[in-house]
């Protein structure tokens, strides 16, 4: 397996308003190929694909383990077309719920109640949800 030429650091660019995230935890993981090569921003949710081995893009009620989160990007990350990329993934941290990014074809409202279920056994704090479960 080959992977695409991706840089595992931040490139030294103008930022803009800080978000509200802090860190525990950062590991590489691999990514799926996906076909239109989009750029995720970063805290976007990522969900890891039992049947592939790669992470994706989380997706509500997803089969395969895709319909639960299980890390958020570090940084933006540009996909590939063809071959997998490495990406920084936040496996631990704490997370303003307002900062997380909600992925294409998703609801808001479904982020939200993902947000709410297991993320602290996962060793993740999501502050500004409207309420605690």
């Amino acid at each position: 397996m080959a992977y695409a030429v991706n840089n595992l650091v931040s490139a030294a660019t103008t930022r803009g308003p800080s978000l509200r995230v802090i860190p525990i935890s950062i590991h590489p993981k691999t990514l799926a190929n996906v076909a239109a090569a989009p750029l995720y921003p970063t805290l976007t949710p990522m969900a890891f694909n039992t049947a592939t081995g790669f992470w994706v893009v989380w997706a509500t009620g997803g089969a395969n383990g895709t319909g639960s989160i299980g890390g958020f990007l570090a940084e933006p990350t540009q996909t590939d077309a063809v071959g997998e990329v490495l990406a920084n993934m936040l496996m631990e941290a704490k997370i303003h719920a307002g900062d997380i990014p909600t992925p294409a074809g998703q609801t808001l409202a479904n982020l939200r109640i993902a947000l709410r279920v297991g993320m602290r056994a996962l060793g993740f704090d999501i502050s500004g949800l409207d309420d605690v479960h």
